[in-house]
């Protein structure tokens, strides 16, 4: 027999799993650049319930309901740490990427190349100075997600985290 936990059978519960499916949809199809940093403040929302404390994202309700979002994050930060680490960093209508740590940003202007063929990093050395500051700040270091080169990944035992 299987053991049952009352939050897990609760009305609550099934109105926070309602909300994060009916969220999670919804951030899936809109336009405009979002993060999964907006799910736990959004579906919070949705439910009628408090954001989590710990979570630096935004509610984005009013963008799924068609309503001006006012409340917007100057930049979204992403990284990817397949074969060492890369960042990108999106600003407006800038996104800007680092494919290889201690290499120089390359810069796109989504508005007029969405397919981020033209790197426009020289002719915009004011955009890139800005978010090449925003990135000092952007990350929490992490001694599970360290930043590496693409040979210090190389180097990484898979799944232990050691150093061949």
């Amino acid at each position: 027999m299987k053991a049952s936990s009352p939050q897990l059978d609760s009305p609550r519960r099934e109105r926070i799993e309602a909300a994060l499916d009916i969220a999670l949809t919804a951030l899936r199809r809109i336009a405009r650049p979002t993060s999964t940093e907006a799910e736990p403040g959004s579906a919070s929302e949705i439910a009628g319930l408090k954001p989590p404390a710990k979570t630096d994202g935004i509610s984005i309700l009013p963008t799924l309901l068609g309503q001006p979002q006012t409340n917007q994050h100057e930049f979204l930060y992403f990284e990817f740490h397949e074969k060492g680490s890369k960042q990108a960093a999106r600003m407006g209508d800038w996104k800007a990427v680092r494919l290889e740590l201690g290499k120089p940003l390359e810069l796109y202007d989504l508005k007029s190349d969405p397919g981020e063929t033209r790197n426009v990093a020289e002719q915009h050395p004011d955009v890139v100075g800005k978010i090449e500051e925003y990135l000092k700040t952007a990350r929490t270091d992490s001694p599970r997600w360290p930043l590496k080169t693409a040979k210090e990944a190389a180097e990484q035992k898979p799944d232990t985290g050691e150093v061949n």
